[in-house]
This record gives structure tokens, sequence and C-alpha cells, in this order.
């Protein structure tokens, strides 16, 4: 246990970014990404509506961000 915390107080920048990998895989769950299609297969009518609808909310927000940034 005395190793690490000496490793800690050695490397205060590794300690740190090590932190921040924790807690982005905290938050991977928040991550939402479209149905792929399988190899040598085809997505169903379900998932192909899925699917539009996903992109059709990306395109929406991608063009929000661009009308903030031009603002």
């Amino acid at each position: 246990m005395s190793e690490i915390l000496n490793y800690i107080e050695e490397n205060p920048q590794e300690t740190q970014r090590l932190i921040g990998l924790s807690q982005a895989d905290q938050r991977e769950d928040l991550i939402d990404t479209p149905i792929m299609k399988p190899r040598n297969g085809e997505l169903t009518i379900e998932q192909k509506d899925e699917k539009q609808r996903f992109y059709a909310n990306r395109i929406f927000i991608e063009h929000r961000i661009r009308s903030v940034k031009i603002f």
C-alpha cells in the first residue's frame, strides 16, 4: 500500500490522467451508437428505422452546434 502512495506523491500528473480515464469509463453507458449491419447480413426493418431516427437526431444536434459556433 505504501508503494502506491509513494507513486502517487511522486507522479501527480500520471495519477490525474489515470483518474480521468476511470471517470470516462463510468460515463461510457451514456454513449449512444447506431446499430451496425452484421457481416454478410442485413438489418431488419425495425433496425433500419431505429438507425434512421438515430441519424436524424444526430444531424439535428450537429446543426444546432453549428449555429452556436456561427453565432
